[in-house]
């Protein structure tokens, strides 16, 4: 008994050590396991997250690969975008420029009629007076005809007194053949002022019509005084036409307007009414009459010189002949001294010859060929 005490004495904590052990191992292997599911379970938490981000790139890459394509078939619009919208702001500085420019212009439009309209207030003041209109009138001639090319005291004269001293007429133009014709300037303002210085409109029509009937009668009158004057009897080589020169086309237009048969009565009066156009076109073709009378002068000039150089050469043909007749005379001359000199000189000189030792004497031989005579018909004229 003592030795199963003393046995189970040893063994008993053997057994307890091991079975202590035995309890740690598996205390050790529960919590291993526990740790191992701890950390596979935040693997698995891990592997998710890590799947769930995969896939949210793999999603983004989808999206940029679908925004790569859509980019690139919107490559060409953007281009043409961007190009559209280059030209709108080239469009729009242009539209800038351009308003900036008419603005300006606009500007330069306004400034410019206002200095017309003082302009205008000014002429329209000045020919108030009729010594001032009269001035305009005789100034506006003496330009129309100046720019037609002619110069005065050459072609046209200014104030030039009548032979009988009685009247001065405002310019006289000299035509070819010693003709003249007289040109007066008349400027009848009043009521052409007053009726174009009336609002438009149908109630001012009446009034305006009976203003520029008296504008009509006034230049009426101003072609009787003109009749009256008679200078086509006062001026020598004078036309049976004066014209009365009307420094505006408005002034004449509106009187013809006003009484059509204004015209014709001028000219029953030997009176011709001209503009500023009309007048330049007859100053042009008096011009160019005068041209046509140079040119013929100078040809009748030329005709006469080649006329006279004709007949010099006709006389110099005279006096060709004459010393083509003087040669042949000193041919003949020549001729009979040297056949004298050989028939009868030589023939002693050589029997002198014959009994002397000196040189002889060189034989001379005739000319056979005379002048040529003249052929042409100027130079062998008989009645030079």
């Amino acid at each position: 008994m003592i030795e199963i005490s003393t046995a189970l004495a040893v063994v008993l904590p053997l057994l307890l050590a091991l079975l202590a052990a035995a309890l740690g191992i598996l205390a050790g292997i529960g919590m291993g396991r526990a740790r191992s599911a701890a950390r596979l379970a935040a693997l698995e938490r891990d592997n998710a997250a890590l799947d769930a981000t995969v896939r949210g790139y793999e999603t983004q890459l989808d999206q940029a690969r679908e925004h790569t394509q859509v980019a690139q078939q919107m490559q060409p619009i953007a281009e043409r975008l961007e190009s559209l919208n280059q030209r709108v702001q080239q469009v729009e500085t242009q539209r800038a420029q351009q308003h900036g420019a008419l603005s300006q212009q606009l500007r330069a439009s306004l400034e410019s009629e206002e200095r017309l309209r003082a302009s205008a207030d000014s002429l329209a003041k000045a020919l108030s007076s009729s010594q001032s209109r009269g001035m305009w009138g005789e100034t506006q001639l003496q330009r129309v005809v100046e720019s037609s090319g002619m110069l005065e005291r050459v072609d046209f004269d200014v104030q030039a007194s009548t032979a009988d001293g009685s009247s001065r007429p405002d310019m006289v133009v000299h035509l070819p053949g010693e003709r003249h014709l007289v040109l007066d300037a008349k400027a009848p303002f009043d009521a052409y002022l007053r009726a174009t210085a009336l609002p438009e409109g149908a109630e001012f029509a009446n009034e305006r019509n009976g203003l520029l009937a008296e504008h009509a009668r006034a230049l009426k009158g101003h072609v009787d005084a003109l009749a009256k004057r008679d200078y086509a009897r006062k001026v020598a080589g004078g036309p049976e036409l004066v014209i009365l020169f009307l420094p505006s086309e408005a002034l004449l237009s509106s009187a013809l307007d006003a009484d059509p048969a204004l015209l014709e009565h001028a000219f029953g009066k030997g009176v011709a009414l001209a503009s500023p156009v009309t007048l330049f076109s007859v100053l042009r073709a008096i011009a160019a009459s005068w041209t046509q009378v140079n040119v013929a002068e100078d040809a009748e000039r030329i005709l006469h010189l080649a006329t006279e150089l004709y007949e010099r050469i006709s006389t110099m043909g005279g006096h060709i002949e004459k010393m083509r007749g003087s040669l042949e005379k000193s041919v003949q001359h020549f001729n009979a001294f040297t056949s004298t000199l050989e028939s009868r000189v030589l023939v002693t000189g050589r029997r002198l010859d014959e009994l002397s030792t000196s040189k002889s004497v060189p034989v001379t031989d005739q000319i056979d060929t005379g002048p040529r005579a003249a052929t042409a018909p100027e130079l062998t004229r008989d009645d030079r």
